[in-house]
């Protein structure tokens, strides 16, 4: 007849089917399954049958109701996604946040033991001034939706811009950055700090 019923990738046979199990005197309640039609269109369904008795209280049929909830399974399906797609923007706006995170420690480190004057102390200004303006260019409304399409797959990795220069300048610039926080020399008596 064009139609098979399918329930989690299988076709289900006629003698399984919720009526006839119903005729049989067992009740049925919330039986989900598929109608796969001929032109490929598939209907989720969910299926209750009661058997009907006879004076004898045998099962002399049954009575069933379907109702088609594909247009719910496509609204839980889409709820996954957006909660899928979510999870993946936390993730990496998460990431993105903590890149120049380390960088900005490290520099008050610097701050924190190095004499105010030096050259180590106003290279970790520096860090902490560029650092601080990629984190506010991040979190800048404009800049969202930009995180958000990459995500989405609407650019590729290292590619899309956000602030000045590409995502993989940008990180090279806080690699740079980190590494050359590690290469200070601090002094090793309390006479070299002042």
């Amino acid at each position: 007849r064009g139609v098979r019923i399918m329930r989690n990738g299988q076709g289900v046979a006629a003698s399984m089917m919720r009526r006839q199990v119903a005729a049989r005197g067992a009740s049925v309640r919330d039986w989900e399954c598929d109608y796969v039609f001929a032109d490929g269109t598939v209907r989720h369904m969910v299926a209750s049958a009661e058997p009907l008795r006879e004076r004898d209280g045998t099962a002399g049929g049954s009575v069933g109701a379907f109702l088609d909830i594909t247009d719910r399974k496509r609204a839980e399906e889409s709820l996954r996604d957006a909660d899928r797609n979510k999870n993946q923007f936390l993730a990496v706006l998460s990431h993105e946040l903590r890149n120049p995170l380390a960088p900005i420690r490290n520099a008050l480190y610097i701050l924190d033991h190095a004499n105010e004057a030096s050259v180590e102390a106003q290279h970790a200004r520096e860090v902490v001034r560029r650092q601080f303006a990629h984190l506010g260019r991040l979190v800048d409304d404009g800049n969202l939706p930009a995180v958000r399409a990459e995500i989405n797959g609407a650019a590729a990795a290292g590619e899309l811009p956000v602030g000045r220069g590409s995502r993989s300048q940008k990180a090279q610039r806080g690699k740079d950055d980190q590494e050359s926080l590690h290469r200070v020399t601090l002094p090793r008596t309390a006479a070299e700090w002042r």
